[in-house]
């Protein structure tokens, strides 16, 4: 693996340890799943993402929504109407440092 591809994991790692710790601060119950969970479970494999499921129940699906939106941007507009149609919230950003990036614009 390339240099470039480690920095990339090694953020992605950051990220979803802030996303961990806010999620166990809220007592949230969630997993990661895909390509980050490989790591742990199965073969690891270059990712450039975090993908988690949230265990939100039914009926309380926009008090998590609004939550996740306060703290990380979204790249689709949108996000909170799609998230309530799909029981999917797709595109939230990082900074390079693994940090909730707020503020700035998320890149494509």
């Amino acid at each position: 693996m390339a240099a470039s591809g480690f920095a990339r994991v090694i953020t992605l790692f950051q990220a979803g340890a802030r996303v961990q710790r806010l999620f166990e601060q809220l007592d949230w119950k969630f997993c990661f799943i895909g390509g980050v969970a490989n790591f742990r479970w199965g073969t690891p494999r270059l990712t450039n993402d975090l993908d988690l499921t949230l265990l939100t129940g039914f009926g309380a699906e926009s008090e998590y929504i609004t939550a996740l939106l306060d703290q990380f941007e979204s790249r689709i507009s949108g996000a909170a109407d799609f998230a309530l149609r799909n029981r999917v919230l797709r595109g939230l950003c990082f900074a390079q440092t693994g940090a909730p990036h707020q503020g700035a614009s998320c890149r494509s």
